[in-house]
């Protein structure tokens, strides 16, 4: 059933930072935000509209003090679906969220329209969008070189101009329940630079048994019909009970071997977390992830390795260590706590980090 509702969320956040070889010179973030979120059927509930905003400021303290505030529209998605004899068809538009299959290559919010189709044995996507309108400060899209097109200033900076254009097919039972997909994403500069990107991707996914779950995927680049460049995941689940699960992952990011060139997405995403938070480029990722959840509690913890590869040599870079735990009080309130430590091994702590982070979030 539609109906017409409204809500908020207040969040507190505080962060204390450790970074090089020695534990001096900590730096603080205190933090806080406010949301309110709005959704209501339109025209006799054919057409459904959700909406949120949020407004944010961090404040930075310690040696050098620094205060920034940001305001965006998170959500403003207007959604209906139409029905034909043998599929049923969604469109959305507005600005919503949105990622690739993998969640390595474009992973934000986006003002755009999607289309998707089911059908008896696929389901089709076929989305454009716009990002020149989106906030930089919390959409941030990288140019290249692996660099950010970032802005100096508060509240809200308007972002890059891209073009996404992503077109999927998903075949959810191919055979023995496996799952194909198969998706291409261009990403079109409107602006002087010119970078545009193009990915593929395929991906299969699904049981290996009735406590085992995988997911491979393989995605292909080119940056301006020129340069090469692969993204490859492995992701394998364990339910080892109703409360437990275990994840062993792998990661590769290619760097310039063979006929590639260094692997460069579209939305920033952080590799792993040493002091420099580098982007996800010329590494291979082994990780272990343990997941235990029970009624109001939920506690993870994982074990990152990293290994530089930007060439044709492959260095031990370091180690990431990192934990998450989070309780519902109530069902309005949720207090957690988390906390990561990454050692580097390979230039003998320059880029070690420690931060440990304590959240309080009030829904009414």
């Amino acid at each position: 059933l539609s109906a017409y509702e409204w809500g908020g969320l207040f969040s507190e956040y505080f962060k204390v930072n450790f970074t090089g070889k020695t534990i001096e010179d900590p730096k603080f973030r205190q933090s806080n935000s406010a949301s309110l979120w709005v959704s209501a059927p339109i025209a006799d509930e054919k057409l459904f509209f959700s909406g949120q905003t949020t407004y944010k400021y961090n404040f930075d303290f310690g040696s050098n003090n620094l205060f920034f505030s940001v305001f965006d529209f998170d959500l403003i998605k207007f959604s209906s679906q139409i029905e034909f004899r043998q599929s049923v068809a969604t469109i959305n538009f507005g600005r919503f969220y949105m990622q690739d299959n993998t969640g390595a290559v474009f992973s934000q919010k986006v003002d755009a329209v999607s289309l998707i189709t089911n059908f008896t044995h696929c389901e089709m996507t076929l989305f454009l969008g716009y990002t020149g309108l989106l906030n930089s400060i919390n959409d941030v899209m990288l140019g290249q070189n692996r660099i950010a097109h970032v802005q100096n200033g508060m509240f809200y900076l308007p972002a890059h101009k891209y073009l996404p254009v992503i077109f999927s097919l998903n075949f959810p039972s191919i055979f023995l329940n496996q799952q194909f997909d198969f998706e291409t994403d261009v990403f079109f500069d409107l602006e002087q630079e010119n970078f545009t990107r193009m990915y593929a991707t395929i991906g299969f996914s699904g049981p290996v048994s009735s406590f085992m779950f995988y997911k491979i995927s393989s995605t292909f680049g080119a940056e301006n019909f020129n340069k090469f460049t692969n993204y490859s995941s492995l992701k394998t689940n364990f339910i080892l009970s109703d409360s437990l699960l275990l994840n062993v992952n792998l990661e590769y990011a290619s760097g310039n071997q063979l006929f590639f060139s260094k692997f460069t997405g579209f939305t920033s995403r952080t590799a792993y977390n040493s002091s420099l938070y580098p982007e996800l480029s010329g590494v291979i990722l082994p990780s272990v992830d343990l997941v235990f959840s029970f009624m109001d509690y939920y506690s993870a913890f994982s074990v990152k390795t990293v290994f530089d590869y930007p060439e044709i040599q492959i260095n031990f870079k370091g180690v990431e260590v990192c934990g998450n735990f989070v309780l519902n009080v109530f069902s309005d309130l949720q207090i957690s706590l988390s906390g990561l430590y990454y050692m580097d091994l390979l230039t003998e702590g320059a880029e070690n980090n420690i931060a440990v982070n304590v959240n309080c979030s009030f829904t009414f």
